[in-house]
């Protein structure tokens, strides 16, 4: 079709679902549960120390390595190795045919916005 696409993200590449939304949080839930399933393991038969102490830097680094696993999906690598070009900064409509991004101009024939 001879079409190109460019992506222009203000922040990061996947955006709060990946970055501060469902995908962290959900993570620190699962940790949260595992951690209340070990208190709880006398009461279902099982030997577990009384005192288990929560420890969060190790659950935010099971976060962060839960975020850089599923990132590849979303990286600007891929993307580009898709055929897009992708910008970071706020873009706003110059006119009918051309965003601007901080100092750079994108002429285009066809826009598409999409927030997330």
């Amino acid at each position: 079709m001879g079409a190109r696409v460019a992506l222009i993200e203000r922040a990061q590449i996947g955006g709060s679902r990946l970055n501060t939304g469902c995908v962290p949080s959900k993570a620190l839930i699962r940790t949260s549960r595992l951690y209340a399933e070990m208190r709880d393991a006398n009461h279902y038969g099982a030997r577990a120390p009384d005192d288990i102490p929560p420890d969060f830097a190790r659950a935010m680094e099971r976060v962060r390595h839960v975020r850089a696993h599923l990132s590849g999906d979303d990286s600007v690598q891929r993307l580009i190795a898709a055929g897009v070009d992708v910008f970071f900064g706020d873009a706003r409509f110059e006119s009918a045919d051309c965003l601007r991004i901080g100092e750079q101009a994108l002429r285009f024939d066809k826009a598409l916005i999409a927030t997330g």
